[in-house]
């Protein structure tokens, strides 16, 4: 059983925890920690990716992606979706202002060489 407090592995019969001496709540009949890890997706490649174009936004899309897993084994699952939520916001920002970037870079080459070849030496 892990703690939902700080994360920490704690025997099954244990009432508090080993690490920070919270209360630990009892297991409830539901979904396995597995079919909930397939629901919430980390984005951690999409996050990978992002860091090929603007590196900047590309460091919290890895840091969210990579507490979904974490999350869910402590059975933070609302907090689990919101760090899946923000690594794919962010991963999509980064490779958004990248393209955004490169297509303004060819534009000003392309407007760079018809002005050089139309003007008058």
């Amino acid at each position: 059983m892990f703690c939902q407090n700080c994360g920490a592995e704690n025997n099954d019969q244990a009432i508090n925890c080993v690490k920070c001496n919270k209360p630990l709540k009892q297991a409830v009949a539901g979904p396995s920690t597995h079919e909930v890890t397939q629901q919430i997706p980390s984005h951690l490649v999409l996050a990978i990716v992002s860091l090929f174009f603007v590196w900047i936004t590309a460091i919290p899309a890895i840091i969210y992606a990579s507490r979904v897993s974490g999350l869910v084994l402590s059975g933070n699952i609302e907090e689990a979706k919101s760090a899946s939520k923000k690594a794919k916001i962010w991963s999509w920002v980064g490779i958004g202002l990248g393209v955004a970037v490169i297509v303004l870079y060819i534009f000003i080459i392309i407007v760079g060489a018809v002005v050089s070849v139309n003007s008058p030496t």
